[in-house]
């Protein structure tokens, strides 16, 4: 039974409204008066009922202090019935069947689980594997209808046997093939010394000795530095091969020059800007040679 004092019954007309459990019973009926307007006199029962829709039953809740308005219809006219519980739907209202289902829809979703389906790899094999096995069924059952196959397969075997003999037989038989070439390990290397100066320059050797002497060049850049100097200043040749002061620097030399040694030598020198090197790739005194010919005839 509701309280008397939070129950509250109005009437227009024809048209009776009753609010019950509302905290402020006044303020919600003010709200249903301001939805009816002036019109409520002359409302009906149902005509009041589709004026109160969901709006106005949200404000009548708001003003009377419920948390929802439930609405329902008994012997007097219309019940607005105020709860403390929100979301509940409305006594009254049916919810409505689910629309039937779209055919298209449903099709198109079987035929992307089939799709998807077709494109994972694994049925990608699956789906080989079967078509292998069914072809090789085809031909064995075509091999027996044809009876080119006793029951053991001898026959198709020996035939695969015969046909591999023939190519390999009939193959020509080359030559002795021919042997790889030989290659040296670097231990195994001949080294050879340097080239011979050309001819008429050995009476070249000794004037070299004396001017090595001279300068007092004993080390193999020494003697290659002042090999170039030598045949810049009196040997009359403004610049040497790597050959010709090789030569010169080995005449002084107690044991044998290799070419590295000598090749690797020259180019520390030409680094050190103590010769220098000329476009046809001889080479002359650098501008720090210790046996510059101007510095010696300083």
């Amino acid at each position: 039974m509701a309280d008397p004092f939070k129950s509250l019954q109005v009437t227009f007309g024809a048209f009776s409204c009753r609010l019950e459990g509302f905290d402020d019973p006044a303020a919600a009926m003010v709200a249903v008066e301001e939805h009816l307007g002036r019109a409520g006199e002359g409302l009906t029962l149902a005509e009041g009922r589709s004026r109160l829709d969901g709006k106005a039953l949200a404000c009548i809740a708001k003003r009377g202090g419920a948390a929802r308005v439930v609405v329902d219809v008994d012997g007097t006219g219309l019940v607005l019935r105020a709860t403390k519980t929100p979301g509940a739907a409305p006594t009254g209202r049916r919810r409505l069947p689910a629309p039937p289902p779209d055919d298209d829809a449903v099709l198109d979703r079987i035929l992307s689980q089939a799709d998807s389906h077709l494109a994972d790899p694994e049925s990608a094999r699956r789906r080989d594997a079967i078509a292998s096995l069914k072809a090789a069924v085809a031909a064995t059952e075509a091999e027996r209808v044809l009876g080119e196959a006793n029951a053991g397969g001898v026959v198709r075997h020996g035939v695969f046997r015969n046909d591999l003999r023939d190519a390999v037989g009939s193959r020509p038989r080359g030559g002795p093939s021919t042997p790889p070439p030989l290659r040296l390990k670097a231990s195994q290397r001949v080294d050879h010394g340097p080239e011979p100066l050309e001819e008429g320059t050995g009476s070249e050797l000794q004037p070299f000795a004396d001017f090595a002497d001279r300068v007092g060049a004993r080390s193999l850049p020494d003697l290659l530095e002042a090999a170039a100097a030598w045949a810049a200043g009196t040997g009359g040749r403004e610049a040497c091969d790597p050959p010709t002061l090789m030569t010169l620097a080995a005449s002084r030399l107690s044991g044998t020059l290799s070419p590295e040694d000598g090749l690797g030598c020259i180019s520390a020198l030409l680094r050190e800007g103590k010769l220098a090197r000329e476009g046809n790739g001889s080479y002359r005194p650098g501008p720090r040679s210790r046996f510059h010919p101007g510095k010696q005839a300083r």
